[in-house]
């Protein structure tokens, strides 16, 4: 199918000589109407040809769009294919208010002394996450949802486009319908003032949107992505497994998943590095004997509840408890929480529930069905934020009450910017140019930075820096 710049309606000369070409090989045109309509001409250029097994059974016609001057030509075969049944129900939580309400009346309403009397923090965990999953199951139950596939309308097409959209196709159709020289300038008119018109508005909606996001990075890259390559279009994840390729669902994310757990090993192995050497002659200050020893001191309610409402991220992990239904629940549990994250700093244990994570890849660049152009995103359950949270807090005050951060460490700082870096960097390289210095620079990129910290090495060296004994246990834990 497709322009063949033959026009079959004059079946003469080149062709008649392309026609007979076609049925040479048992390929015979199905459309038999003009596909190019002007003000001076009508020819069918544009066509579909099948074999002549299938020319019985075939519908062809020819519609009319706006979108070129060549009419859409389409045809349907009459092949008997089995349709492939696809699954469009997903399985979402039913937080409605009054379900959200129950939730929490019942947490209220249960007795937590089993708990309060555990000395096991995983075990006292344990207790509690089914308590509160099994009662968040039963008020908030799984519900399942059909997924309506509609083409998204993008947001700066509003009310006044469209009518001038529809305007534009009437205007077509009836120059199809009678061309002449006045519909066709009708229509070029409406259809000069529709794309005009769209621009403007695409123009001013993401004027507004890089407003919005002035002081947010991330969000304005995003946009300009968003102008510069469009909207990603929904895929199908297929993936290269060696000599195959993969697409059931299932099989995909077993290779996801154990690529994201082996690609540290990988790459160490790739770099042959010696660990043992590398503790051995580390010239990294050996602060043991010096008393400075960290200490996870205790949580309150207070610490506990300014935590959970200065967390951003709404998203859910494996247990489906979202930070939205926390904030609602909190008062209920709040009492339970605090002796349970007390219980785990004071015993130095981490429960494996708070560890599971649901794992979200994204692509980077490159070739989708290429595994190394993947990266995970990693959603733990909202309570071990907060266990996270709290030893963050404290280890952070341990690092800088005793110096043990570099004045150019710049990231996840606070009143600190990795802007910071390459102003630090004009800074000395102007000094160096004046003193008539010459500069050199040297710029490192880590492969797969945090996937291959070893921790051996990471607990030796926070042993060196006072996090010690049931602190350390922790972290190990």
């Amino acid at each position: 199918m497709g322009d063949f710049n033959c026009d079959l309606k004059i079946l003469a000369g080149m062709n008649l000589d392309f026609l007979n070409f076609m049925s040479s090989y048992d390929l015979y045109p199905v459309v038999t109407v003009p596909t190019r309509i002007t003000e001076h001409s009508a020819t069918l250029i544009d066509n579909i040809f099948v074999s002549s097994r299938q020319v019985a059974t075939t519908c062809a016609d020819v519609t009319v769009s706006p979108i070129s001057d060549h009419l859409p030509v389409l045809a349907r075969l009459g092949l008997h294919i089995k349709k492939q049944v696809v699954k469009r129900n997903i399985q979402i939580r039913d937080l409605k208010p009054a379900n959200v309400k129950m939730f929490s009346e019942e947490l209220g309403a249960v007795n937590w002394e089993s708990i309060f009397r555990e000395n096991n923090p995983s075990l006292a965990f344990e207790k509690f996450n089914t308590t509160l999953l099994g009662i968040y199951d039963s008020t908030c139950p799984l519900k399942s949802m059909k997924i309506r596939k509609k083409a998204a309308r993008k947001p700066w097409i509003d009310d006044e486009l469209l009518r001038m959209i529809d305007i534009r196709n009437a205007l077509y159709t009836a120059h199809i319908n009678e061309p002449n020289e006045f519909s066709s300038a009708q229509f070029k008119d409406q259809r000069n003032l529709v794309n005009s018109t769209r621009r403007k508005k695409m123009r001013n909606f993401y004027g507004e949107e890089f407003k919005k996001n002035a002081s947010n990075p991330e969000a304005t890259w995003i946009i300009i992505n968003e102008v510069i390559r469009g909207s990603p279009a929904p895929q199908q994840y297929s993936l290269n497994a060696g000599s195959e390729i993969v697409r059931d669902l299932d099989k995909v994310c077993d290779l996801f998943a154990y690529h994201f757990s082996k690609i540290g090993e990988t790459v160490q192995s790739e770099a042959a590095v010696n660990n043992e050497l590398l503790i051995e002659e580390s010239t990294f200050e050996d602060l043991r004997g010096q008393d400075f020893e960290m200490k996870l001191e205790p949580c309150d309610s207070v610490e506990i509840e300014n935590i959970v409402f200065s967390i951003k991220s709404n998203s859910a992990g494996t247990d489906g408890l979202n930070l939205r239904t926390l904030k609602s629940v909190l008062p209920n549990i709040l009492p339970v929480l605090v002796f349970l994250i007390k219980l785990s700093m004071a015993e130095g244990q981490f429960s494996c529930s708070l560890k599971m994570a649901k794992v979200i890849p994204l692509p980077k660049s490159g070739t989708l069905s290429d595994l190394s152009n993947w990266r995970p995103i990693s959603i733990l359950p909202i309570i071990s934020k907060l266990y996270e949270k709290i030893v963050h807090k404290r280890l952070y005050e341990h690092l800088t009450n005793c110096g043990f951060l570099s004045e150019t460490q710049f990231g996840f700082r606070k009143r600190h910017s990795t802007v910071h870096a390459p102003l630090n960097l004009i800074d000395k390289v102007n000094g160096a140019l004046e003193k008539n210095y010459f500069c050199m620079t040297i710029f490192i990129d880590f492969k797969k930075a945090f996937d291959t910290v070893d921790f051996g090495i990471l607990l030796d060296r926070l042993s060196k820096l006072g996090i010690r004994n049931k602190c350390l246990s922790w972290f190990e834990s």
